[in-house]
């Protein structure tokens, strides 16, 4: 009897009243797009451009292979069926319902969203330098993201159209990449975690983007309203040091934004001798509180003493 490639069978064979157990598992294929989806057609959930001429099912691999794929350009919701998508060239989220992927894997490919309004979901790691390109949209992520490689933030952010966000609203992140905002704009929401892993002097990853000065006015934004969470394990405790953490060209800072660990006072956040500014999206290494209230009762105890003397 034939089996399909997709199902996992035990079988006991008893030879002589001893047993012996056998285990056949599925071999998973990986499945290629062939050619780009054209206008109105999708691959996602159909046979489409696949090379094996189905639909994407469990238990096999799909890579775009160089083309574009498109979503249903409708307003329904659609999950992936397959056991991942890799998008090494482009993917078209032009529907706008809900579109989830539960291992979707970003390897130098580009998302390009521009409907009024999609949503992502599942998971999504970044591999190796990829893009997300959002057009006219408020596009929201809510897929945990993991990786280190660099993603950068695209879009139609101008003066006129202020709205056109990426927002990441995922409390389960683990990616530890930087992100470069280019002419885009990036909303980190309330709840959502943002990991930076610091080292020697000015060694993290950071959030980054700056103006292009282009004739549209565009410019790149961020704001934060979610949490920061610093990996200091292996940080410098030199007195002096810092890292650039955000450095984009209009950045602003939330009222429920939340350094993990750190006690706010105003615009800065401490922990120990680290502290965090809001206003130069910097991590610093200061003198402990004590031992600067000891360096200031220092100072003023032998000043009292020049003056009585004098």
């Amino acid at each position: 009897m034939k089996l399909p490639t997709h199902l996992k069978f035990t079988f006991v064979a008893c030879v002589f009243a001893s047993c012996t157990v056998f285990t056949v598992t599925s071999l998973q294929a990986q499945i290629l797009l062939t050619a780009n989806d054209a206008g109105g057609t999708s691959s996602f959930n159909t046979a489409g451009n696949w090379d094996s001429g189905q639909a994407p099912q469990a238990g096999n691999d799909y890579e775009t292979n160089g083309f574009i794929l498109k979503t249903p350009d409708d307003n329904g919701d659609y999950t992936f069926a397959g056991d991942s998508l890799t998008v090494n060239s482009r993917m078209d989220l032009v529907g706008s319902g809900l579109i989830t992927i539960n291992d979707l894997i970003l390897d130098g490919g580009n998302i390009l969203a521009n409907p009024s309004s999609v949503r992502l979901a599942g998971n999504l790691e970044i591999l190796s330098s990829s893009s997300i390109f959002a057009t006219r949209t408020d596009y929201k992520i809510s897929s945990n993201i993991s990786g280190s490689a660099t993603l950068q933030i695209s879009g139609w952010q101008q003066n006129n159209f202020p709205g056109y966000r990426v927002r990441f609203s995922s409390s389960e992140s683990t990616f530890t990449g930087n992100i470069h905002v280019s002419d885009g704009h990036l909303l980190l929401e309330e709840n959502s975690r943002m990991n930076f892993n610091i080292y020697g002097n000015g060694l993290n990853n950071q959030i980054y983007g700056f103006s292009s000065g282009g004739g549209s006015n565009q410019y790149s934004a961020a704001t934060f309203e979610g949490d920061f969470y610093f990996d200091l394990s292996l940080a410098s405790s030199t007195i002096g040091d810092s890292w650039t953490v955000v450095n984009v060209f209009d950045q602003a800072f939330g009222e429920t934004f939340n350094v993990v660990g750190f006690a706010n006072s105003g615009t800065t956040w401490t922990s120990g001798n680290y502290l965090f500014d809001e206003g130069t999206g910097t991590l610093s290494v200061i003198p402990e509180p004590s031992a600067l209230g000891i360096v200031l009762f220092s100072g003023m105890a032998l000043l009292l003493f020049r003056r009585r003397r004098s």
